[in-house]
């Protein structure tokens, strides 16, 4: 089987949060990489989005959203970047997975409005998506 058909049929999961949130993306590669079609954006972009226009980013960042099934998103501090991925993600019917290590956004309301759950690590959200798509099944 080749790489492109392996990933062809891999559930695709939209790697979210603060463009220097490096190690969150880093580690569900490492972790999850094999399992999933992880899609960095920051990554996409070579991680310097001073070269691309701040309009060709935004609706590359929307289409990679349109072509994921989840979004994980890892919140430190929000940033309005990532609020509006989330958003985004919520209106096209993305399950969006909200990470948040300290659980200090856990009870803001649109953040509870707008995401399918919410969780303290990155393997409690990967878990979440592998009962998502069990359930869907």
């Amino acid at each position: 089987m080749t790489t492109f058909s392996r990933m062809a049929r891999l559930k695709r999961v939209y790697l979210s949060g603060h463009v220097k949130e490096t190690e969150y993306r880093k580690y569900a590669q490492e972790k999850y990489g094999k399992s999933y079609c992880l899609i960095n954006p920051i990554e996409i972009h070579n991680g310097d989005q001073r070269f691309f226009p701040d309009d060709f980013i935004v609706e590359d960042d929307k289409t990679l959203i349109d072509l994921c099934d989840y979004m994980v998103v890892y919140i430190n501090k929000p940033t309005f970047g990532t609020l509006m991925e989330i958003m985004y993600a919520f209106i096209k019917g993305k399950p969006v997975i909200v990470v948040n290590p300290s659980g200090e956004y856990f009870d803001d309301i649109w953040l509870k409005y707008h995401a399918t759950e919410m969780f303290q690590t990155i393997d409690d959200a990967f878990t979440y998506i592998v009962h998502l798509s069990i359930s869907a099944k």
